[in-house]
């Protein structure tokens, strides 16, 4: 197997066995992925802050020479990064790690030794995915900047939402929406800047749902539409109702 999709890879990697490390980087750099190698949990975070977070994917090992492990990394990473996809590779099966591994959830967890082919096979069906994801955001990104963007409408926060697929879309991420979610976002849009009041949203709901929305059922709503995007969104005004200010 060639394992194409590793190419151009942006790998941290935390392991302190020199022997271990000096394979591994070799092979991923050969292969066309751009490593950073490190040995203990202080140099990994602080090449996490100095701005290296554009790493695809994180690869560490449990046992670390300092006092916190590869797993205290991985819980350090999710602080900052729900998405990032860690891959931890470990020499014990203590039932500890892994249940930290689900906690911290960690997307794929090697127990040494390892067939080195499985492990790059994963990275490259992991790359691929990747790739697929970044090529989506372009063509997100190039949909949006179109002329025809009737479809799409930019919002707070790098939020988009779809008319066609009747979600919100930031980068490659479609956010999916209840239908009461959806009938009070698309009102909200057709009058973008302007205030819609509570009676004008129940009034609204009923003519199109054929019954009436309670004003704590339309706070849930507008509540949870927050919860799934940002909470600038929508601007709320007190009794009286909800705005969307547009981006200029």
């Amino acid at each position: 197997m060639l394992y194409t999709n590793i190419k151009d890879l942006n790998i941290l990697y935390i392991e302190d066995d020199e022997v271990i490390s000096f394979n591994f980087v070799s092979i991923l750099t050969r292969l066309g992925a751009k490593v950073k190698h490190v040995t203990t949990y202080q140099e990994a975070a602080e090449s996490f802050d100095l701005g290296y977070n554009d790493f695809d994917l994180i690869i560490t090992d449990v046992r670390l020479p300092d006092s916190d492990t590869g797993l205290d990394f991985a819980r350090f990473v999710r602080a900052f990064d729900k998405n990032k996809i860690i891959v931890v590779t470990s020499a014990y099966a203590e039932t500890d790690y892994l249940l930290d591994a689900i906690e911290y959830d960690i997307d794929k967890y090697f127990i040494k030794p390892f067939k080195e082919s499985l492990f790059f096979e994963y990275l490259d069906e992991t790359g691929k995915k990747i790739k697929d994801k970044r090529d989506a955001k372009n063509n997100t990104n190039s949909k949006t900047s179109s002329n025809n963007t009737n479809d799409m409408v930019e919002l707070q926060d790098g939020y988009f939402y779809s008319y066609t697929a009747k979600c919100f879309i930031k980068g490659s991420e479609e956010i999916t929406l209840t239908s009461q979610e959806i009938t009070l976002i698309e009102l909200l849009i057709a009058n973008i800047s302007k205030i819609v009041t509570y009676e004008e949203i129940q009034e609204h709901f009923k003519q199109k749902n054929g019954k009436p929305i309670s004003i704590d059922t339309l706070r849930t709503v507008a509540k949870n539409i927050r919860k799934k995007t940002t909470h600038s969104i929508m601007n709320t005004l007190s009794n009286i109702g909800y705005k969307i200010t547009p981006i200029h």
